[in-house]
């Protein structure tokens, strides 16, 4: 199971695969450290960098608060500017970015796909096509209203899951 955009974990999916292979992967390295308390209890591996279309590198905005950094909010897009009023800062990092195609060519399938990446989902999606191939499941947490600068309509999301095969089975 590949969990894209992990920061403290998803244990819904952890606790519902308990003897799967996890692959953890967020491009804020505080993340490995959060993910932890895990490792007594599933099999994973933690990849700290960023997943999208291309290989490269990608500068994200991580924001904070006026009392704590919010690096689950980390995106590789500008918030828009009503949604970027609620911080105080952003912090800016370049990160590694790869594909899932590249580090999912080792693995074998089926596969489970969880993704949430602020807003980066359908780059995520652009550079999974293989992998996709062989998955089981997606699970995305994304918005239906744009949230972030250049970011993608809902309607793109979708389609392009269709194109890979996959059709909306739930909303939350």
């Amino acid at each position: 199971v590949f969990d894209v955009g992990v920061d403290q974990g998803t244990p819904l999916i952890y606790n519902t695969y308990p003897n799967a292979k996890f692959v953890l992967i967020d491009p804020v390295a505080e993340s490995e450290q959060r993910v932890e308390g895990w490792k007594d209890r599933i099999n994973y591996a933690f990849h700290c960098c960023a997943l999208g279309a291309n290989r490269g590198e990608v500068e994200i905005n991580i924001p904070s608060t006026t009392t704590k950094k919010r690096i689950s909010r980390a995106s590789a897009f500008e918030f828009e500017p009503g949604n970027a009023a609620q911080f105080a800062s952003f912090e800016k990092r370049t990160v590694p970015m790869t594909t899932l195609d590249s580090l999912s060519w080792r693995e074998t399938g089926p596969f489970g796909v969880k993704i949430d990446t602020e807003g980066y989902e359908l780059e995520v999606i652009k550079g999974a096509k293989k992998t996709l191939a062989n998955a089981e499941f997606v699970i995305a947490e994304v918005s239906v209203k744009r949230r972030f600068q250049g970011s993608y309509r809902f309607s793109e999301l979708i389609g392009a899951l269709g194109k890979q095969g996959f059709e909306p089975l739930d909303f939350l």
